[in-house]
């Protein structure tokens, strides 16, 4: 077992690794940093610290990114499947110890609340599987980071991005595409739905082999809006 601390905005954060874990997502990967500073840099402008803004981390694994985005103060449910819940969920009470006031941990709620402002919220959700109403959608932003990674799973994650989002919601996705066909087929997809721009991380954190975008979904009109 490992840990991976890094500073963001003034404060450290610390996750622990467990590669005993049968996932990609028990360790921290580049993607997440090269986002995270991405957004860190954006943040006054994105201002999603402001009540009542709500991010989205999907396959949030050990949780480096949303615990770091709450940090900033922004309010993100983290979510991954269930054999993630138990590192994901020691690391916000990590973090929780650490970087939190005390009496802060809403249990019924299952939201962490930071001495940031921000809030740490954990949730389960398998893409294609888990009941999307519950989340009551839309969030303002959504973030994944190395989430294409099998052909079978492209569908089910854009199918998750439009259910939880909406033409406002700002997506980012950070991948290292180690799987051409399942890369293209996002982007084929993604494109069929989305405004897809790719971002240039600054030149501190740039990795040749990671791609960074951010989608906007287009309006679509519907027979009633002609």
């Amino acid at each position: 077992m490992s840990s991976v601390r890094i500073e963001v905005a003034g404060r450290s954060v610390q996750v622990r690794e467990d590669l005993s874990i049968d996932s990609t997502g028990a360790k921290v990967w580049n993607t997440s940093i090269v986002l995270l500073r991405h957004l860190e840099k954006m943040r006054r402008k994105l201002k999603y610290d402001q009540p009542g803004r709500r991010v989205l981390e999907l396959g949030a694994g050990c949780g480096l990114l949303g615990i770091s985005l709450a940090s900033m103060g922004w309010h993100v449910t983290v979510t991954d499947m269930a054999v993630m819940l138990p590192l994901l969920r020691e690391n916000v009470a990590q973090a929780r110890s650490s970087v939190a006031t005390t009496d802060e941990q809403d249990a019924s709620s299952n939201t962490t609340r930071l001495e940031s402002g921000g809030t740490l919220t954990v949730r389960e959700l398998c893409w294609g599987e888990t009941d999307l109403s519950e989340f009551n959608g839309p969030f303002d932003c959504i973030v994944g980071t190395d989430v294409v990674f099998l052909e079978r799973l492209v569908d089910p994650l854009i199918n998750t991005l439009d259910q939880l989002g909406d033409t406002s919601t700002n997506v980012f996705i950070c991948i290292e595409p180690r799987n051409a066909v399942a890369y293209d087929m996002f982007l084929k997809r993604a494109e069929q739905l989305y405004d897809i721009k790719q971002l240039t991380p600054d030149a501190e954190f740039r990795d040749d082999f990671v791609k960074l975008f951010q989608l906007r979904k287009r309006f679509l009109a519907t027979s009633s809006d002609e």
